[in-house]
């Protein structure tokens, strides 16, 4: 993280980070406190009024939601993922602030947050986020001002995964077919996704130095995708990230099925290890969005209707399913972020046992249709 000037950096993923001491430490030592902007400028102007206005925060009794929101994403920062920041920005603006950024903080509990949620007529992922934030702000009212009890009052909200769309195997059949005479770039996304269920983020940020054919593993490491993320001087609201992905349970090694290491040692030689399997290039990733466009226009050539990146996530892990998988080899293979109360329980399986899995359902899929 190189540094621009004074307590000033600019982060990997592109934003500036400014670092001030906000307080001390029962030893003495410093606190600190850390502001995020999108421009250089934007970054030296929150750290001028962190700096200078600290201690402005009102007393605990006259504290508004919206003030402690704000106070709790500043503090966030720097431990979620640039996603996850724009989305929650976004969330605290649009729905948050509007409807409970008024009310003084110690005076919204448990029952006053989860009426909310219930009365919303939010997506559940909304609701979902809008849960674990506002656990997460009042996890760290609790250690400021001493707000017991509201966190974990806060309920939870259920969400059972639909899939709405797969491939019947006809379907599947016909797109195997088509991708594998092909070959082209996208073909070789396809199949990754229809036979190892990646995300359409994940197949962006693909390099063919992830495929080590000698072993026969793909290695997923990075997604890409656009995020909010304001820029007062080119006006632009968001911008396309290459990084992490937004869980660790993403980072995976998934076995390749034989036909697809037969697939790409056929078409390594025409590529270097650093271009991007999805455009052919080194110098430029391809952002989902568009990737998605051309996936549309080579579906419309092959003859189906209403297929993305997902459908062909879904319709892998319908398969896994109907081939009598474990949840364990179906998450990890998926990259699936798993409940901590979950993952003690579930142990995470090994490369073989995933080998044998894809195998399988590369064998049933091919033969046995």
């Amino acid at each position: 993280m190189p540094r621009s000037g004074k307590n000033i950096y600019q982060r990997r993923d592109g934003r500036f980070e400014g670092r001030y001491i906000k307080g001390r430490k029962e030893n003495g030592k410093p606190e600190y406190g850390y502001i995020y902007g999108a421009t250089y400028k934007e970054a030296e102007n929150k750290l001028a009024l962190a700096q200078a206005g600290h201690a402005a925060l009102p007393a605990p009794g006259v504290l508004t939601v919206s003030q402690w929101l704000n106070k709790w994403l500043d503090t966030a920062a720097a431990f979620i993922s640039t996603q996850a920041h724009g989305r929650y920005t976004s969330v605290i603006s649009a729905h948050l602030s509007p409807e409970l950024g008024d009310c003084r903080l110690l005076a919204v509990d448990g029952e006053a947050i989860n009426r909310f949620i219930r009365e919303s007529g939010l997506p559940k992922s909304t609701q979902m986020d809008i849960v674990s934030m506002m656990r997460s702000a009042m996890k760290l009212a609790e250690i400021e001002y001493g707000i017991t009890g509201v966190a974990d009052a806060i309920a939870a909200v259920t969400w059972e995964k639909s899939m709405e769309r797969t491939l019947t195997p006809m379907e599947r059949e016909r797109l195997t077919a088509s991708s594998r005479h092909r070959g082209d770039t996208l073909d070789a996304g396809i199949l990754l996704a229809l036979y190892l269920g990646m995300r359409g983020g994940e197949l962006c940020a693909l390099r063919w130095r992830d495929i080590d054919l000698e072993t026969g593993v793909i290695r997923i490491s990075k997604s890409v995708r656009r995020v909010r993320f304001p820029d007062e001087n080119s006006g632009t609201k968001t911008r396309v990230i290459l990084g992490e992905p937004e869980f660790k349970s993403a980072i995976r090694e998934v076995p390749l099925p034989m036909f697809l290491i037969e697939f790409f040692t056929e078409q390594s030689c025409f590529h270097l290890p650093a271009d991007y399997i999805l455009n052919g290039r080194s110098d430029k990733v391809i952002e989902p969005r568009s990737a998605e466009y051309h996936l549309l226009k080579r579906m419309d050539e092959v003859g189906l209707e209403g297929v993305s990146f997902r459908t062909l996530r879904d319709t892998f892990e319908s398969g896994c399913m109907a081939a009598g998988f474990s949840l364990q080899v179906i998450n990890a293979l998926l990259g699936r972020k798993i409940p901590s109360r979950d993952s003690a329980a579930l142990p995470f399986p090994s490369l073989e046992q995933k080998r044998e899995s894809i195998e399988k359902l590369a064998k049933d899929w091919t033969f046995r249709d």
